[in-house]
């Protein structure tokens, strides 16, 4: 299969019949967008698995492993399959180290690789036991993999996930299938002008560069340049764009550490041995090293920061071979996160962050009681609640700290350093998950609630905003804000997420990035689909919504309150950005009343970016993505 645009393209819709095809027999009680989020994490699991089964890592190297299971599944009976193979598969084969998987999945699945990574993770609904699925989607499914060739290129397979994630048909204009080369370039060129600030040495491109290494630029880059080369995309959505920026890193970290293991200089040496290329195989360990440590993506939707990581993934396992052995998968939780990109504090005042009045566990606010929610000022030291007692920078150095270690306990295994089979389960897990990401996990939380406060403070006191609730009659309602509107806005927090970046570097070396396309503001279309159920249920269509939208808000009352919802906090973005300095022009009031993504993202990315780097917005998607 070549990398042309239209064969990336059909793999790509493709993708999103069967996507389609399992959100619909998707039953359980959930909501559109968690059938939809679901949908997109199973084929997610089910691309890696076919990776990893045409590549010979499954139990008798067997390219049809997926496909024999679904043949034993159907002898015993019809409609097991998903139940009985790909959740076990998933969650208890892939997603637990083998001293804890439960005894009988030996002989059911056979001996399995553990990958450790989050898209194997248990979600919550499948704990449940009547957790069921047809066998039509899975047949089908299985079948087109089979046709697909043993190696996709990463080119194509980042094309047809572009199309994949979108909700409208793109041209074959679209993407561009040039963008890598354009990626790549910008990347190579943001290294070698950072090379030319520091030491005032010039290359006409990173070949010539490498053809030019000796031990004082060699040491100059793994000391400086490199490590302060971080990629950023605020709206990450395939992960295409982070992709493209592997490769130019991966190059020049692969150069610099050729040429330390055989240099006479003891830092030199030093560092090859730090990075401890070795894992499955070099290419391995360089690669997991820059992903988890250079290519950082945001995105609001959860199943686009699934698919990235699935991308990213896909182009770590190409790396080796199972004659060179499989490691776990490095953690992309703490590098490519769920979030608004456009609200979140870039930098935090720490003193304020110390002393965040913090809602108490027992109180709730809701639309209909606005008022003033019971709070407690936190301050370090309490004995009722010391966690979240902690000061800023005693929970970011902390994150810091046990993200190292948790990276740290993930490459002994990619050693093969011999551990007692007792010892592993408690070295690398607590109950269901690692135990530092628990703990990480604990930090996020504490810190994204009092954050947020600090962000509600901003809305309300600093910028005087009102959440503006739009009734069936066409009218509007202003109440105060409260903290659960700044928690649906789903802000990322610069500052307290990335820090390196923000604080330590002032910022990203590289961003990239293409915006959605059109206007901040409340579309039918998205409301639609996230209560297509409802409306299937009246029998109403898109097209009529479109059309009779007021009247039939009037007419149902759930749908009025669903639309409300919506609505309101798309219009407390719009204010929020029309009154913050993040957006706003000097001279108050030159902003335009319609508040195009693209022009937001931008001058969000220019917050973002430090002072000398580099900024590619690319022209913005046909597919809004922000609302």
């Amino acid at each position: 299969m070549g990398a042309t645009p239209t064969t990336a393209m059909a793999l790509g819709t493709d993708l999103q019949r069967h996507t389609q095809a399992i959100e619909a027999a998707i039953g359980m009680g959930l909501s559109e967008p968690q059938r939809r989020y679901y949908a997109h994490l199973l084929i997610c699991r089910l691309l890696l698995i076919h990776v990893l089964q045409r590549g010979g890592w499954l139990p008798g190297a067997d390219p049809w492993y997926l496909q024999t299971l679904l043949g034993y599944s159907q002898e015993q009976g019809r409609d097991r399959f998903f139940s009985q193979v790909i959740l076990p598969l998933c969650c208890q084969g892939f997603g637990l180290p083998p001293p804890e998987r439960p005894p009988a999945l030996g002989p059911q699945l056979g001996t399995l690789p553990y990958l450790g990574s989050s898209l194997f993770e248990p979600q919550p609904w499948e704990l449940r036991p009547d957790l069921q699925m047809a066998d039509e989607p899975w047949e089908a499914l299985l079948a087109w993999l089979a046709e697909q060739p043993d190696v996709i290129p990463l080119d194509t397979l980042a094309i047809a996930f572009e199309q994949w994630l979108a909700s409208a048909p793109m041209t074959s204009e679209s993407p561009d299938p040039g963008l890598t080369a354009t990626v790549e370039a910008v990347i190579g060129d943001a290294m070698l002008s950072a090379l030319a600030q520091e030491t005032g040495q010039t290359f006409p491109d990173l070949e010539s560069l490498i053809a030019d290494l000796g031990d004082d630029l060699c040491q100059r880059l793994v000391e400086t340049i490199l490590p302060r080369t971080t990629v950023l995309d605020p709206a990450c959505g395939s992960g295409r764009l982070l992709r493209a920026a592997l490769p130019p890193l991966y190059r020049l970290y692969d150069a610099c550490w050729r040429y330390a293991r055989h240099s006479s200089s003891l830092a030199l040496g030093r560092w090859a041995e730090a990075l401890h290329p070795q894992g499955p195989n070099p290419a391995w360990r360089l690669t997991a090293h820059i992903l988890t440590r250079h290519l950082y993506g945001v995105d609001l939707r959860p199943e686009a920061v699934a698919a990235t990581r699935c991308q990213l993934y896909w182009a770590l396992l190409a790396t080796t071979t199972p004659a060179q052995g499989l490691a776990p998968l490095p953690s992309l939780a703490f590098t490519v996160l769920e979030g608004n990109a456009l609200v979140g504090l870039i930098r935090v005042d720490a003193a304020s962050f110390d002393q965040t009045l913090v809602p108490t566990s027992t109180a709730k606010t809701t639309a209909e009681t606005p008022t003033a929610m019971p709070v407690e000022t936190v301050v370090q030291g309490s004995l009722l609640q010391p966690l979240a007692a902690e000061n800023y920078r005693s929970i970011r150095q902390e994150k810091h700290i046990r993200i190292e270690h948790y990276q740290a306990q993930n490459q002994v295994l990619e050693e093969g350093n011999p551990l007692p089979q007792y010892a592993q389960a408690t070295f690398l897990r607590d109950g269901k998950r690692p135990v530092e990401d628990h703990r990480i996990s604990d930090l996020n939380q504490v810190a994204q609630a009092k954050l947020n406060q600090l962000l509600l403070d901003e809305f309300s006191q600093t910028l005087g905003i009102r959440l503006r609730e739009p009734r069936p009659d066409g009218r509007h309602r202003k109440r105060l804000l409260t903290l659960a509107d700044i928690d649906a806005l789903n802000p990322c927090h610069w500052g307290f997420h990335f820090s390196d970046a923000i604080e330590t570097e002032g910022g990203f070396a590289v961003i990239l990035t293409q915006p959605p396309q059109g206007t901040l503001r409340p579309r039918m279309e998205p409301f639609y689909r996230d209560h297509c159920d409802r409306f299937q249920a009246l029998g109403i269509d898109l097209k009529t919504f479109r059309k009779q939208r007021q009247s039939l808000l009037q007419r149902y009352p759930d749908l009025a309150a669903a639309w409300s919802q919506y609505a309101s906090h798309i219009f407390l973005l719009g204010d929020y950005c029309r009154r913050s300095r993040h957006y706003s022009p000097p001279q108050r009031g030159t902003l335009p009343r319609a508040l195009y993504q693209s022009a937001l993202f931008a001058r969000r990315c220019e917050s973002l970016l430090r002072p000398g780097g580099v900024l590619l917005i690319l022209p913005p998607k046909t597919v809004p993505r922000c609302c």
